[in-house]
């Protein structure tokens, strides 16, 4: 878990890497959800509230884009950001 926190906290790219991807794939296994939060709560409290906002921003966006590909919906990736991310911000 530490490597993953610091892969997290390396950068902006890596940290929506990591939420937008945990986000996707607990589609199918749901545990990894927290996973996907918890990279939004890290940034937050270690970079800032504005930070955080905009990996939750930009990993909701980039979830839509990957879910329209592969399921065919970008509602999850509404979901996850009203009912996952924002609640955590």
């Amino acid at each position: 878990m530490k490597f993953l926190a610091t892969f997290i906290l390396r950068g902006r790219k890596e940290a929506v890497l990591v939420t937008a991807v945990t986000a996707l794939l607990s589609l199918i296994f749901f545990p990894l959800s927290y996973i996907s939060a918890a990279a939004v709560g890290l940034v937050t409290l270690h970079i800032g509230a504005k930070q955080g906002l905009a990996i939750a921003a930009i990993s909701a966006a980039v979830m839509a884009v990957l879910g329209q590909l592969l399921v065919g919906s970008y509602l999850p990736a509404v979901a996850y950001l009203l009912l996952l991310w924002l609640p955590l911000w």
